[in-house]
């Protein structure tokens, strides 16, 4: 960036923290002009700082592409799980409920006796 171009970009963000300044009114605390500019200033500059890394990290073609490699590798897991062997799959997806003590001292299934 020319020294021009940098003179020109400061003159705006001097501009809009000015604007946001004067927006914020009234200010709280009672605190000074120059406080609440510095205090836009720093935020303003962590903003600047921030927006690439925000851009990269919420990146939509990389997110969807990721998705669709995502999806592809839990479907193949699903179609595995699917189709797991016999004695496999029983432990897998077993579906009955754990035995439990009944009141009268037998096992069953259900709820455990309190």
């Amino acid at each position: 960036m020319s020294r021009k171009q940098d003179t020109a970009s400061r003159r705006g963000a001097d501009e809009i923290v000015e604007e946001i300044v004067d927006h914020l009114r009234p200010w709280k605390s009672h605190k000074s002009a120059a406080a609440i500019t510095a205090a836009v200033n720093h935020e303003l500059e962590v903003l600047l700082k921030l927006a690439p890394l925000q851009a990269k990290l919420f990146d939509r073609a990389r997110n969807r592409a990721h998705a669709k490699k995502l999806d592809r590798a839990l479907s193949e897991v699903e179609r595995l799980l699917a189709s797991a062997p016999g004695a496999l799959a029983w432990f897998l997806f077993n579906p009955l409920p754990p035995l439990t003590l009944t009141e009268d001292g037998g096992v069953g299934g259900g709820h455990a006796v309190d």
